[in-house]
């Protein structure tokens, strides 16, 4: 089976947690009757995104909401779930993380942050994460009934050396990316590199945001996006709260590789 429905929620959340998960529950509700396979949420989707918010609503793994609302979900619906990211709290650490559920809620995989967004833009905007977060050392590949699917978080995706690991040692013909682009960054930066991590490993990228809320904290950029391995724009949102849905083949990441063969340049 190569073809795969997708359904990525780009939402806003509320300051009250328990309000936002309620939330979250009827969008992928209306996500799953879409008929999707695989459903993706944003970036730290259950909290404000802020390092003054990380600590106060991160949650342990084995007596978390979150996590359990979502299994509860991969498992009612029958679904891929790619959780988009949490506060996670780990003894005295806190990541950004990402679980992934297969149909039966189970978890497949986790994805803790990598590359912490710490950065300076004069005149715009100066964000460090690393203030309250730690980083992830594992890259993330997951295996599903589809084939292998990489896992990265936001600011990840800059990082091209990882996917290139995620593609050619471990073999991901896709990647999800919960992700949290500003609207410092994402104009600039969102869609090129999208693309470009599409196009340097032959891959579909598949994108999820939170969507802009002009009373949050942060100002998240939307833009949830589907790209193909010849770095097409399958789907893109805007910035408001959307559902964005799509059909992909994965046999069109086998084409691209063979027709244009740079992750195995000797084999024409």
């Amino acid at each position: 089976m190569s073809k795969i429905k997708l359904a990525l929620v780009q939402m806003k959340g509320f300051s009250d947690k328990d309000k936002t998960i309620e939330k979250m529950k009827k969008k992928v509700a209306e996500a799953a009757a879409s008929g999707a396979d695989i459903i993706v949420l944003p970036e730290m989707w259950n909290c404000p995104y802020g390092t003054k918010f990380f600590r106060d609503y991160g949650e342990y793994e084995n007596d978390s909401k979150s996590i359990k609302e979502l299994s509860a979900l991969a498992k009612e619906f029958g679904v891929y779930l790619f959780g988009g990211t949490i506060s996670e709290l780990d003894e005295d650490k806190v990541y950004n993380t990402c679980y992934v559920f297969d149909r039966q809620g189970e978890i497949i995989g986790k994805h803790r942050k990598h590359h912490l967004f710490d950065v300076d833009i004069k005149g715009k905007m100066r964000f460090k994460e690393s203030d309250v977060l730690s980083p992830g050392e594992d890259l993330t590949v997951v295996n599903t009934e589809f084939g292998k699917i990489g896992v990265a978080v936001c600011y990840d995706v800059r990082f091209a050396g990882d996917f290139n690991k995620m593609t050619k040692e471990m073999g991901a013909l896709a990647f999800i990316v919960p992700a949290a682009f500003n609207t410092t960054t994402g104009p600039r930066f969102w869609q090129i590199i999208m693309q470009g991590r599409a196009v340097d490993n032959q891959s579909f990228i598949i994108a999820c945001a939170p969507a802009l809320d002009d009373n949050a904290p942060y100002d998240a950029y939307g833009h949830s996006c589907v790209v193909s391995p010849w770095g097409e724009i399958i789907k893109m949102a805007e910035y408001e709260e959307t559902i964005v849905t799509a059909e992909i083949d994965l046999s069109e990441v086998m084409e691209a590789r063979t027709q244009i063969p740079i992750l195995n340049p000797t084999s024409l």
